[in-house]
C-alpha cells in the first residue's frame, strides 16, 4: 500500500466526523477494485448524497448529487494525487460544496 492509502483512512474519518450529523454514512472496502484496494464512504440524506473513494494506487474519486433537483452538484471527479493534495487541494472542493449546501439552508 502507498502512503496516500494510509492517509486516506484518516481523511475518511475526518470527513465522517464533519458530516455524520447530516448524512447516513456507509464505509466501503474492497480488495481488488479497478485501481487496487478501495477504502471509501458513501453518504446519503433525503436531499443529497454521493461518495468519496480512495484507491491504493493514489486515485481519489468523489461525487455529490442533489436528489431533489436530480442534478449533479459535483460530477464524478477522479485523479491521482500526492499525499499533500488530499485535503488542501482536492477534498476541499467536496467539503466546501457540502458545507455550502448545508449552510445555505438547503439541508
Amino acid at each position: 500500500m502507498t502512503s496516500i492509502f494510509s492517509e486516506s483512512r484518516k481523511a475518511l474519518d475526518d470527513f465522517e466526523a464533519l458530516f455524520s450529523d447530516h448524512f447516513e454514512m456507509k464505509r466501503i472496502s474492497a480488495s481488488n477494485g479497478d485501481f487496487g484496494e478501495l477504502e471509501g464512504i458513501q453518504f446519503d440524506s433525503a436531499k443529497r448524497g454521493g461518495f468519496l473513494y480512495f484507491w491504493s494506487t493514489g486515485m481519489i474519486e468523489y461525487h455529490l448529487v442533489d436528489y431533489e433537483k436530480g442534478e449533479e452538484i459535483i460530477p464524478v471527479a477522479a485523479r491521482v494525487v500526492e499525499k499533500k493534495d488530499i485535503e488542501q487541494e482536492y477534498l476541499g472542493v467536496l467539503i466546501n460544496a457540502i458545507r455550502a449546501e448545508i449552510e445555505g439552508g438547503r439541508e
